[in-house]
């Protein structure tokens, strides 16, 4: 998936789930990570470390959007016993510990991540 000689990817892991060379020359960009559930320590961490040491003004979303689907959603005839630990969302101590670290680490998150008004026309607040 990493393709280093190519100057306009923009490609953050490859299939060894190895950070690579991320840039788009001359263009905006947006990094997206979604945050998988009991994958927060072990893969969301060292991505959103990685971003803050080589790419700390670059606008992140973490995204909490993962919902277990097909092979990975026990409701499914599909389902595999091999998904089951991402066979569920990520909950929101989950989210939180993902957030909270993106903060810690000075990224440029909340606009990205965060609707600017919820559900009842109330500004969205990230307390931290």
């Amino acid at each position: 998936m990493c393709d280093e000689t190519r100057q306009d990817a923009l490609v953050l892991v490859d299939g060894d789930r190895k950070p690579c060379l991320a840039r788009r020359v001359g263009e905006d960009f947006t990094i997206r990570h979604l945050v998988m559930p009991n994958h927060v320590e072990c893969c969301t961490y060292p991505v959103l470390e990685w971003i803050a040491e080589r790419m700390p003004q670059a606008p992140v979303n973490v995204m909490a959007q993962f919902h277990p689907d097909n092979f990975c959603d026990p409701a499914s005839l599909k389902y595999r016993d091999k998904y089951e630990e991402i066979a569920r969302r990520p909950t929101h101590g989950e989210l939180d510990a993902s957030w909270r670290r993106a903060h810690e680490l000075g990224l440029k998150f909340e606009t990205t991540t965060f609707e600017r008004r919820n559900a009842f026309g109330k500004p969205a607040i990230l307390e931290i």
